[in-house]
């Protein structure tokens, strides 16, 4: 499906309200060392990794859902946090949903043309 298609754009909007927005956290396979402007931070941000603050350092998932369609899962590593709230209040959660979307929309798009090929072939 081609991404420029203003069908995606549309069928992305409605699907806004109705789809299930699946957000999974993940450990790194990697730590925050050389991510951030300096060592004392990276260790800050290690510590509280460790003390049990997961979303202090991760990757996270985010896909889309609805009835049976799902979209593409979407990543994004190296994320620090205090919590998932403020993972789901920061602009990088919402680009990531909107690709989720993006991506649920052309998934059920592709499926209907598929469809409507095969009940309109022969005639």
């Amino acid at each position: 499906m081609d991404k420029t298609d203003p069908r995606i754009a549309t069928l992305a909007d409605a699907l806004r309200p109705l789809a299930k927005v699946n957000l999974e956290r993940e450990p790194c396979d990697y730590g925050p060392k050389g991510y951030f402007d300096d060592d004392e931070t990276a260790a800050a941000v290690w510590k509280d990794y460790e003390a049990g603050n997961y979303w202090a350092w991760c990757e996270v998932c985010v896909t889309a859902s609805y009835l049976d369609f799902t979209s593409a899962p979407y990543y994004l590593g190296g994320c620090s946090y205090d919590s998932e709230g403020d993972f789901r209040a920061d602009a990088y959660f919402s680009d990531l949903v909107d690709e989720a979307l993006n991506s649920l929309a052309s998934t059920m798009l592709a499926a209907h043309g598929a469809v409507a090929r095969l009940l309109h072939k022969g005639e």
